[in-house]
């Protein structure tokens, strides 16, 4: 079953939500994206692999709005093998929160 891998606020630049550890594969089923301010905002989610840096061809969602507070549910169904990096950016800092579910496979 699936767990909280982690749990960070999005920068207004891209900013590391959780990196799969060394000799770990891990699967990402469902993502929660939470916006806690009373504006609209956008944001980016970014699946890297080791040494990749965030573009619109690794993107898993790419300037999406979200309402003031309120919440995604995401299936996003992402493998993660070791180095493997999700990454987020937010239009304003510190209102979006970004939390992953997942398991060891």
């Amino acid at each position: 079953s699936s767990r909280k891998l982690a749990s960070r606020l999005a920068l207004a630049s891209n900013t590391v939500v959780f990196e799969c550890p060394v000799n770990r594969s891990i699967y990402v089923p469902t993502m929660i994206v939470a916006n806690t301010n009373t504006s609209r905002v956008s944001f980016r989610l970014f699946h890297l692999l080791p040494n990749e840096t965030a573009g619109t061809s690794n993107a898993l969602l790419y300037d999406v709005a979200i309402e003031a507070n309120s919440s995604l549910f995401i299936d996003s169904r992402v493998h993660m093998n070791a180095g493997d990096r999700i990454v987020a950016y937010s239009s304003t800092a510190n209102v979006v929160a970004i939390s992953l579910y997942g398991e060891d496979r």
